[in-house]
């Protein structure tokens, strides 16, 4: 599981806006709330599956070549 910290802005209980950064152009910056999210285990590994041998780009596009690793 990844952890990140986030700041995250909240209006009538709903998230509205989350960024691991600071947003310089909101004019609400100061009001976010600092959070930690954490990211389910199915996205671990994930540069592992985009790597360069099985993943090519056709027209800008990005393709895959296979499936799983070999």
């Amino acid at each position: 599981m990844e952890k990140h910290r986030s700041r995250v802005k909240f209006k009538d209980g709903k998230i509205v806006c989350a960024s691991e950064i600071r947003c310089s152009s909101c004019a609400d910056k100061y009001t976010c709330e600092a959070i930690d999210l954490f990211i389910e285990a199915k996205y671990e590994g994930i540069r592992d599956c985009m790597s360069h041998d099985s993943h090519r780009r056709e027209k800008g596009k990005i393709k895959q070549k296979r499936w799983g690793t070999k």
